[in-house]
């Protein structure tokens, strides 16, 4: 596995993560405010 390959990799690993995280918390905020629509 070549370096580049693995720079890649772990870049779309860390997208994955701060996607993960940010839909999460929308989700959290929705939930707290009742009446809300959750964008899916």
């Amino acid at each position: 596995m070549s370096l580049t390959r693995r720079a890649v990799e772990n870049c779309k690993l860390a997208l994955l993560l701060i996607t993960g995280a940010q839909k999460k918390q929308v989700f959290l905020q929705a939930l707290k405010e009742p009446g809300s629509t959750l964008p899916i």
